[in-house]
């Protein structure tokens, strides 16, 4: 299931056990933080990630249109979605097609933005278990990431938290990187919200 996941077209930002942390445990060594990041390539759009709690409570916004060609055909997907963790649940909000979903554990949620810590391995255990290769050390946005290699993606992680990702191949020529991360202002109780006009997820 692991390498299934890290093959996925973006499978590092929140990977750890797959089940839900406990609320008294810090996934992040800071309280709260706002991430912003911008995708290039054949795709384009924003993700913005907001947490608090140490991690504890997160929402995720994803809005990015993708092309691809094959054969000279180009074909386009969109992907608008609100994903949630809260109180050990984890949500995905389809703003599209007006979906809401219950993700049960391992949640993909938490396949794509960060990697949590497992109780007994943190996520550098994690990733050289699936095989990923730790080769050096990056900067970006004055922060040193550790720089990790998955056959033909990379991923620079601080903390546990992804700050960029670039992937090459076939429909999968894209770099997601982080334009502006925030420790310091406070974040709105608003921004955990659920979307309205969308059924709960049950």
């Amino acid at each position: 299931m692991l390498k299934s996941l890290l093959s996925a077209w973006l499978i590092v930002l929140f990977l750890g056990s797959g089940a839900a942390q406990p609320r008294d445990k810090s996934i992040f060594p800071v309280e709260h933080c706002i991430v912003k990041y911008s995708f290039s390539g054949n795709t384009e759009g924003y993700r913005d990630l907001y947490f608090s709690d140490y991690g504890n409570k997160m929402a995720v916004f994803t809005n990015f249109t993708r092309s691809t060609t094959f054969y000279s055909i180009t074909t386009s997907s969109i992907e608008n979605v609100a994903e949630f963790l809260l109180n050990g649940q984890y949500y995905h909000f389809d703003l599209e097609n007006k979906k809401g979903h219950l993700i049960e554990p391992p949640a993909h949620m938490i396949s794509k933005y960060v990697y949590t810590r497992e109780p007994k391995a943190d996520y550098r255990t994690v990733l050289e278990n699936a095989g990923a290769i730790l080769t050096g050390t990056k900067r970006i946005l004055d922060i040193d990431c550790e720089a990790w290699q998955y056959y033909n993606k990379e991923f620079l992680i601080w903390e546990g938290i992804l700050l960029r990702v670039s992937s090459r191949g076939l429909k999968k020529n894209f770099i997601m990187e982080v334009t502006s991360i925030d420790f310091e202002s406070n974040i709105d109780e608003s921004v955990f919200s659920f979307p309205e006009n969308i059924p709960l997820p049950k």
